[in-house]
C-alpha cells in the first residue's frame, strides 16, 4: 500500500501528465491544416520553379513568392517575409543539382509523399496522446493504475509507438525510390530493442493486473 502522501503526489502528477497531454493533442491538431496546405503548395510552386544560367528562377507575375540567391545565401520570401534561408555555396549547389537530376514531376511526387507521411504521424501522434490523456485520468480517479483499461491503453500506446518507429524507415525507403538517392536512413537493431521494449511492458503491466486480482490488493488506498 502506498503512503496517503504518496498517492496524494501520484494523484497530482497523474492530473498534470493528462492535462499535458490534452493540451499537446490539441496543439497537434493545429499541424494537420499547415501540412495539408503545404502538400496543395507544393505543385503550385514546383511549376513556377526554373533553373536559368545556374540560378534558381521562381515565374511568379504577382510576386508573392520570391527567392533570392545572394552572397552565398538563397532565401525564399512570401509577401516579403522570410520562410527559409539556405547558406553557404556548397548547399546551394546542391539545391541546384537536385532541380537539375530530377523531373518536377518527381520532385513533387517526393514532397507529397514526405507530406503524406508527416501526416500520419500527426494522427499517430494525436491517438498516442489521447491514449496518454485517458490513462493518467484513470490514475487520477480510481484506487490503482493496475486495471485492464489501462492495459488496454498500453497496448495500444505501444502499437502506434511502434508504428511511429518503422514509419521513417518506409517513408524514407519511398522517397529513395522515387528520388533515386540515399536517405540513409534505415530500421536497426535500436529500433527493434524499442520494440521489444514497449511489449514487455505491456505484459509486466498486464501481469501487475492480475497479481493485484489474485491478492485482492491495491497500490494504494484502503
Amino acid at each position: 500500500m502506498i503512503e496517503k502522501d504518496k498517492q496524494r503526489k501520484l494523484k497530482v502528477l497523474s492530473k498534470i501528465i493528462y492535462i499535458l497531454a490534452k493540451i499537446g493533442k490539441i496543439l497537434t491538431y493545429i499541424a494537420i491544416p499547415f501540412i495539408v496546405l503545404g502538400m496543395v503548395i507544393i505543385p503550385i510552386l514546383m511549376n513556377k520553379i526554373d533553373i536559368k544560367n545556374d540560378r534558381i528562377i521562381l515565374k511568379d507575375k504577382g510576386n508573392v513568392i520570391s527567392i533570392v540567391e545572394k552572397n552565398d545565401k538563397l532565401t525564399i520570401n512570401i509577401k516579403d517575409a522570410k520562410v527559409a534561408e539556405v547558406t553557404g555555396a556548397k548547399d546551394i549547389s546542391k539545391i541546384k543539382d537536385f532541380f537539375n537530376n530530377n523531373s518536377k514531376g518527381t520532385i513533387i511526387a517526393a514532397g507529397e509523399t514526405a507530406l503524406a507521411f508527416a501526416l500520419i504521424s500527426i494522427i499517430i501522434a494525436i491517438l498516442l496522446l489521447r491514449r496518454v490523456e485517458k490513462i493518467f485520468k484513470n490514475i487520477n480517479k480510481n484506487d490503482t493504475p493496475f486495471t485492464y483499461d489501462n492495459v488496454e491503453h498500453i497496448r495500444r500506446i505501444a502499437f502506434l509507438m511502434i508504428i511511429n518507429i518503422i514509419l521513417p524507415a518506409i517513408a524514407s525507403a519511398v522517397i529513395e525510390l522515387i528520388l533515386k538517392v540515399d536517405l540513409n536512413i534505415h530500421f536497426g537493431a535500436y529500433n527493434l530493442i524499442e520494440i521489444l521494449s514497449l511489449y514487455v511492458l505491456v505484459y509486466v503491466f498486464e501481469y501487475g493486473c492480475k497479481l493485484q486480482k489474485d491478492s485482492k490488493c491495491k497500490i494504494y488506498g484502503e
